[in-house]
């Protein structure tokens, strides 16, 4: 029996900070699983719409240089906005999609459990994953001859264009996104404060606390900021990770439109470069009860 419903903010995009679209968990407790449900809400000048609701849980989005939004799902489908109306492709029950990134409208790659990577083409989604193994956790990368994928314990794989290999990396700890920031330098971070740097081909480690968990990175004003939930965000400094905002919730982080975003739970704080702005959302008056 569902005693009540939780509603989480679990990522973000927009190209204009003044109109953005989250992506809503829809959790019951106590937890069932089989209940759990997503929903696509656009945030204008404080009203919430509903734009689309998955009767499934999604794992990850993504918005398109045209603004098309593209939603992986752990039933194998994946969720877009091409045109006004929302379309779903499946690429197989047997996947659980767990994150999807692009470069642009044509090269967009969605990762799975069991070693399995995606690939837009123009019949769906293929295969493209030889090479690949393990839980793959996230994408990144400056081009389709310069791509990375993460998976768990320290697994990192990359992809010159023509084949996946795999790099070795001075962790065993999960790495759970990935920052390309040019072709010869790409940042990492994960979890037991795993933070790292890659500068051509030469592994840096500035890692911090262990008891910590490193959930996103963002290159915002030239500066490369991290994510650490209710530990705040983190700064690199050039030599170390050092607090920048220990008061603000950063499940994740993103930029839109020259701001600076964290975000958790029902939360949303904004920063334009000298101050942050704080939201708080009441999504449970505007997303339909589905339970």
């Amino acid at each position: 029996m569902v005693d009540e419903i939780h509603y989480e903010i679990f990522d973000i995009c927009g190209t204009e900070a003044d109109s953005i679209q989250l992506l809503v968990h829809i959790e019951p407790s106590p937890d069932h699983e089989e209940y759990n449900r997503a929903a696509i809400v656009r945030l204008s000048a404080k009203t919430l719409v509903v734009e689309y609701v998955l009767n499934t849980w999604a794992t990850s989005f993504w918005q398109s240089p045209t603004g098309a939004i593209y939603v992986a799902s752990t039933n194998g489908n994946i969720h877009s906005n091409p045109t006004d109306r929302w379309l779903y492709t499946p690429v197989g029950e047997q996947f659980t999609l767990n994150n999807i990134w692009g470069l642009s409208d044509e090269l967009i790659y969605c990762s799975a459990f069991n070693g399995n990577l995606f690939r837009k083409s123009l019949d769906g989604w293929q295969h493209f994953s030889d090479g690949l193994e393990g839980t793959l956790c996230a994408i990144g990368g400056t081009s389709e001859d310069d791509l990375y994928v993460l998976g768990v314990r320290g697994a990192l794989f990359h992809h010159n264009g023509k084949k996946w290999s795999e790099v070795q990396t001075p962790t065993n700890n999960t790495l759970v996104s990935v920052l390309s920031v040019s072709r010869e330098e790409t940042y990492f971070c994960g979890w037991s404060g795993a933070f790292f740097r890659l500068v051509k081909g030469v592994w840096e480690n500035y890692s911090i606390d262990p008891n910590l968990s490193l959930y996103s990175l963002v290159l915002y004003n030239s500066q490369i900021f991290v994510g650490a939930a209710f530990d705040g965000i983190f700064l690199y400094d050039g030599k170390k990770l050092v607090s920048f905002a220990d008061d603000i919730l950063a499940t994740g982080l993103r930029v839109v439109g020259g701001y600076l975003f964290a975000f958790g739970d029902n939360i949303i704080q904004r920063y334009d470069g000298r101050t942050w702005t704080r939201m708080e959302l009441d999504l449970g008056t505007v997303i339909p009860q589905m339970l």
